[in-house]
């Protein structure tokens, strides 16, 4: 069954004491990550999503501003066809902009360039 990761995290609200969930990051499984519009992160946008067992016990979970939970959400039809848009990523008929880590990127190539350097020291 396919699945989705969800990024929550409990942000400041209007005034000092009001609190929102929202939804901040969606992670595909194959591992890449996107960013949800500031417009609708609050999960009130993400009707399908707050009615799952998960969500139930994401609110249980996070009691404190900014804190954050990561969970995985297996996706039902209904939740697929809100989501995915022919395999891309989506969401209230926008697709969502793929979060790069650059940091990621330069360890990944250096640790590939490692071996080839101690190689050509030995030459």
């Amino acid at each position: 069954m396919e699945r989705l990761q969800f990024k929550f995290q409990l942000l400041n609200g209007r005034d000092e004491k009001s609190n929102i969930l929202c939804v901040i990051e969606i992670t595909t499984q194959d591992g890449h990550t996107y960013k949800i519009p500031d417009d609708y992160c609050n999960v009130k946008y993400h009707v399908e999503l707050i009615e799952t067992v998960t969500f139930t016990k994401i609110e249980k979970a996070i009691k404190k501003r900014n804190r954050m939970r990561n969970v995985w959400v297996s996706l039902t039809e209904e939740l697929k066809n809100i989501y995915y848009d022919d395999g891309n990523l989506q969401f209230d008929d926008e697709y969502s902009e793929e979060i790069t880590n650059m940091k990621k990127t330069e360890v990944a190539s250096n640790a590939s360039e490692e071996p080839l350097a101690k190689l050509l020291k030995n030459c």
